[in-house]
């Protein structure tokens, strides 16, 4: 399927040629605004720091697309404007998992902005939400780890790097059998 090549090209960071596929050889899918591409747009405009493009992109079709408020808070989490970002992620969370099915990165976006504007407290909270969604989303658990770690809990971060382990390490310990 045309759309996972766009999706290889963004997590290869390659989001020029992602853009310009998209263009050149999804312009039905985008002018009848399917939902994926729409997102893997949004998402190169992004990652190529075309926050000005994104922006306009996202606001266009955000009432059709709420989704996009993420990336929408993306643009000002990158522009160090966490006031704005954490709104845009506020309203991106407000959508039903079915129709966002990455919503558990906006509850940790939403959680680094809180960070960043010093609320350590609805940070965490923030983390927790984006783990309880994708129990496998590392970078959530080594946030809250930082932020025990800052407050010299370290008994705390120790339990909740232990904690995102017990999801981890069933899946990359390969069993072996000694003779």
């Amino acid at each position: 399927c045309r759309i996972y090549k766009v999706m290889n090209l963004n997590e290869c960071e390659k989001y020029e040629q992602a853009i310009i596929y998209i263009e050149n050889n999804l312009k039905d899918e985008l002018d009848s605004k399917d939902k994926k591409v729409m997102e893997q747009k949004a998402f190169s405009l992004w990652g190529k720091k075309d926050y000005d493009i994104c922006r306009e992109f996202c606001q266009s079709n955000v009432s059709e697309f709420p989704f996009l408020n993420h990336y929408l808070g993306l643009c000002d989490y990158s522009e160090k404007k966490y006031d704005t970002a954490l709104g845009f992620f506020n309203e991106a969370i407000k959508i039903d998992k079915k129709d966002f099915e990455n919503v558990y990165r906006s509850f940790y976006y939403k959680g680094l902005s809180l960070d960043q504007l010093n609320d350590k407290d609805n940070a965490i909270k923030a983390f927790e939400d984006a783990y309880t969604i994708n129990k496998k989303y590392l970078e959530a658990y080594w946030e809250i780890a930082r932020i025990y770690q800052e407050r010299n809990k370290f008994s705390d971060a120790e339990a909740i790097l232990l904690k995102a382990n017990s999801f981890i390490l069933p899946e990359i310990c390969i069993p072996f059998f000694i003779d």
